[in-house]
């Protein structure tokens, strides 16, 4: 006899595996952070005077009809009553699944694998912009964001080996920000990526270049996201390059998501031209200087976009003033700050 979570298992392996491929399993990874935030809300519900019986039950029927709609399909085999046990069973159970569908997403053929990549950049996108839409409606009968960290399983998929930063000392001669075995905490999450990308606003055959790419994160979902797109990463560890370049050769896109070992605190580099470009608070104090030095000085000839870390800090106020710099502004529900460049009306285009 098939134990409740076996049968849960069962159940939503059925309801996922009738959705396409790239969206079972992007809605299952959502779910499951979903789930563990409303485990999180049940615990404070339960514990406050303010809620009786059944509040619950309607709390996650509002939110499937609202910040939750991405999973509406789920709405009648979730069943009315979720409970906090039958919550802990039904997380399990998903994560279970979730574990094994993208053990299974790298055993398909190259082309199969290439396209449901694409597929799965498309369907995280519409959750995360579906969410973003979110952002001004909070409060206590509201669920926080679920898609921050939802997709973290996708490093596994691009195969983005961080257990090569095991071992790994710190470079205390350069005093870069290596962040040493840092593992998927440290990484641009998959939707600040396309919320980034959202905004960049970047043109037919635009070029984006990420200083300080670590793993690759950012390269390998711009290339899926838009087919047209042209991506350069500068990163200080070379063995960081040498698993993402594998990674976008995996991907298909190796002429165009390109990844180059670099010391952007080395004088003789300049940095290049580009549409935009995304900086994820990398640097030590002395290469934030070079590096907003150069950005500053392209600023009043080239029209450009940067998004960076909004808590960068003492950085951040620096390019904005100094350089030729429209009023920032924020995305990715205010973890990124956005800065665009404000050139002479006489400056050429970039292009």
């Amino acid at each position: 006899m098939l134990s409740e979570g076996e049968v849960l298992r069962e159940s939503l392996r059925t309801a996922i595996e009738a959705r396409p491929d790239e969206r079972g399993i992007v809605e299952l990874l959502f779910l499951v952070s979903a789930l563990r935030a409303l485990t999180e809300r049940h615990w404070i519900m339960s514990r406050s005077r303010d809620f009786g019986p059944g509040d619950f039950d309607a709390f996650v029927a509002r939110a499937l009809g609202r910040e939750l709609a991405p999973l509406a399909f789920l709405k009648d085999w979730l069943g009315p009553e979720l409970g906090v046990a039958r919550l802990k069973v039904l997380s399990a159970a998903a994560k279970a699944l979730s574990k094994d569908l993208v053990a299974r997403s790298r055993s398909s053929d190259r082309p199969a694998f290439r396209a449901f990549l694409r597929g799965s950049v498309r369907a995280m996108t519409e959750i995360c912009v579906f969410e973003e839409s979110f952002a001004s409606v909070r409060g206590e009968d509201v669920l926080p964001p679920s898609a921050y960290r939802a997709f973290d399983a996708f490093d596994e998929i691009l195969g983005l080996r961080f257990e090569t930063d095991r071992g790994m000392k710190p470079d205390l001669a350069s005093g870069e920000r290596l962040y040493v075995e840092g593992g998927a905490g440290v990484q641009t999450s998959y939707s600040s990526i396309l919320s980034a990308l959202e905004n960049f606003a970047l043109p037919p055959g635009g070029h984006l270049v990420d200083l300080g790419s670590g793993f690759g994160r950012v390269g390998l979902i711009a290339g899926l996201w838009r087919e047209d797109l042209r991506f350069t990463g500068y990163e200080y560890v070379g063995h960081r390059v040498r698993v993402a370049s594998d990674s976008a050769a995996s991907a298909g896109h190796a002429t165009r998501v390109r990844f180059f070992e670099q010391d952007l605190a080395d004088p003789d580099f300049r940095i290049p031209l580009a549409d935009a470009y995304y900086m994820y608070d990398p640097f030590c104090a002395s290469t934030y200087e070079r590096v907003l030095r150069q950005l500053n000085a392209y600023s009043r000839d080239h029209a450009f976009t940067v998004i960076t870390k909004a808590d960068a800090g003492t950085w951040l106020a620096k390019l904005q003033s100094e350089g030729a710099w429209a009023e920032a502004g924020a995305c990715d529900l205010g973890l990124l700050r956005v800065f665009r460049s404000k050139p002479r009306l006489d400056a050429s285009p970039l292009s």
